[in-house]
């Protein structure tokens, strides 16, 4: 039983580890093709969406301007659940069986932290995936 439960925690440490560095590695190429599809679009709208929305020359294209501070956020939220996922590392979760306040905590933190990130995420995606489908061109 011993090496089993080792191992699954020396796995489930390294699955976190990397699930963080994907959410990053997400929010860093999250805005890429939107941004190369209309580039020409939304810099001129950007002026304009800054004086009035209704005269956008992509009617919807507000979501690129919206999602940007959400794409921020993601990144910090990707920053932090890495940060989280080497706390496990740092307090030895992934090699030592007898467990100490500190892997509680640890643990117990990682575990809001992902399951809050994921929900508020995937949530705010959806949304922003919607809008961005509705996009037209104003002719």
């Amino acid at each position: 039983m011993y090496k089993k439960q080792m191992t699954l925690q020396r796995i489930v440490c390294y699955a976190l580890l990397i699930a963080a560095a994907l959410v990053f590695v997400y929010s860093l190429g999250l805005m890429t093709d939107l941004y190369d599809s209309g580039l020409n679009y939304f810099a001129e709208d950007y002026y304009r969406y800054q004086e009035d929305p209704a005269n956008l020359m992509v009617l919807g294209s507000e979501v690129y301007y919206d999602m940007q501070g959400f794409n921020r956020s993601l990144t910090l939220v990707g920053i932090a659940l890495i940060l989280l996922a080497v706390a496990q590392f740092m307090f030895q979760n992934h090699n030592r069986r007898k467990y100490y306040i500190a892997n509680y905590i640890t643990v117990g933190a990682s575990t809001i932290g992902a399951v809050t990130a994921s929900v508020w995420a995937l949530s705010n995606i959806f949304k922003y995936k919607a809008q961005y489908l509705k996009l037209t061109l104003r002719l």
